[in-house]
């Protein structure tokens, strides 16, 4: 499996390896053309990342977004564009069962 990544902070990514590395192969992505040439079966957004607007946008259905629960107006324009959107507590704590629900 093929997972994209866009996340900002070194603890987000060191978790996000640890998790696909289990299952396929992982690429840390800064925008939506770096996301297109990794050709992922899943995308990983954090939403408070600089460009996750725009993944969204391009990617929509073909995302697990996650951000604080503090901010649901991210997670709410998440859910928008047909992403699956998690409270970062929740991503983080279920992130093995995320991917593999979509292996």
């Amino acid at each position: 499996m093929q997972v994209a990544s866009v996340v900002s902070g070194l603890f987000f990514k060191e978790k996000i390896t640890a998790a696909v590395n289990r299952i396929g192969v992982n690429t840390f992505c800064e925008n939506v053309a770096e996301v297109e040439a990794a050709q992922p079966n899943i995308i990983l957004v954090d939403l408070e990342h600089p460009h996750a607007h725009l993944v969204l946008q391009e990617y929509g259905k073909a995302v697990i977004a996650f951000g604080p629960h503090l901010r649901s107006d991210l997670l709410a324009i998440a859910k928008e564009f047909g992403a699956k959107v998690y409270p970062r507590s929740v991503f983080f704590g279920e992130l093995d069962k995320l991917l593999h629900q979509h292996l």
